[in-house]
Parts: structure tokens; sequence; C-alpha cells
């Protein structure tokens, strides 16, 4: 993550803004630096976080709670650049209520996409529950759970089935 000052173009009299200063450092502590620079920045004067990579968010993304990958496009995104990244073109999402689950801490669960690409699913609770788009069983589609859901950290294990994501259902 980088932390980096810089100023407006018309401050710096040039055609596009003047980075001033540039430091590498982890999230936390450039949010950290952004926040306060930014309190008292003088007119003109501002710090943002910046990622170095593409694919890495400057800040966390939370997890889709009622959308779920349905298909994804064979073809990468960075196919002839030399990348190790895996991003397809086009992906379609499904809106659905998902499963209720109670508990704390992070849910996780191995999921295959049509494309046979393999990720994990991962998500924070939110006020004690999860809610969770993947079923573990009954699932038409070519995107696919590779097992149950797992609370990190913990011996704890859920199978949901699609009638439980499509309505909402609690699962226990």
């Amino acid at each position: 993550m980088y932390y980096i000052e810089y100023m407006d173009p018309e401050v710096a009299k040039m055609s596009g803004p003047l980075v001033t200063k540039a430091t590498l450092t982890n999230y936390t502590d450039a949010k950290t630096f952004v926040e306060r620079y930014n309190t008292n920045a003088q007119f003109g004067y501002h710090a943002i976080a910046a990622s170095p990579v593409i694919v890495l968010p400057v800040e966390p993304v939370p997890a889709l709670r009622h959308y779920r990958l349905i298909h994804e496009s064979p073809t990468n995104v960075f196919a002839n650049s030399g990348a190790n990244v895996d991003i397809k073109y086009v992906k379609t999402f499904e809106y659905v209520k998902g499963a209720k689950i109670k508990g704390e801490g992070t849910i996780e669960v191995a999921v295959v996409s049509n494309t046979g690409r393999e990720f994990t699913y991962r998500q924070k609770s939110i006020n004690g529950e999860f809610i969770v788009p993947y079923s573990t069983t009954g699932n038409s589609y070519d995107v696919r759970t590779k097992g149950n859901y797992k609370i990190s950290g913990s011996t704890r294990e859920y199978s949901v089935s699609e009638t439980d994501v499509m309505n909402g259902s609690d699962v226990t």
C-alpha cells in the first residue's frame, strides 16, 4: 500500500497533480496518515492511499451477501500480459435472499466456477449473523461449493440447501 501526498494541478501550476510524497506502508498506517493529513491540509493539497497492484483493493471489500456468481466467461483479461492473475471479462451474478447462520467471526467455503477457477468465499459476521449466498447442496448451477461452510478458528460446519438460500431460511 502507498501513502501519497499530492497537490492539485491548479496549485502546482502543472497539467496534472504533483506527487510530493510517496511512502510504502501497510493499509492501517496508510489510512491513519491519510485521515491525519487531510484533516489539516491546505487548499489544493491532499493525501490518498493507493494500491501498487490493480487486483489489490485499497480497503477490505465486504462479501456479497445477497449475490452469487452463477457464470463467468472463459477469457482472462490478462491472458496475453504474462501476469499471473485470473480476472474474467464477464461475470454473471444472481440476487438471492441468502441463508442465515448465527455466529461470530469469519465464515468461508471453497467454490469452483464454471471455468474451473477455484476461490474461497469469505464473509465476516454482522451483528452475530452471516447471510450466505451459495448452497452446499441442491445447486443446479455450474458454479458450486466444494464442501460445507466453516467458521474460521472453530470446528463448526454448516450444510446449506438451495431452498435455504432462495428463501432466506435460518440454518442451524
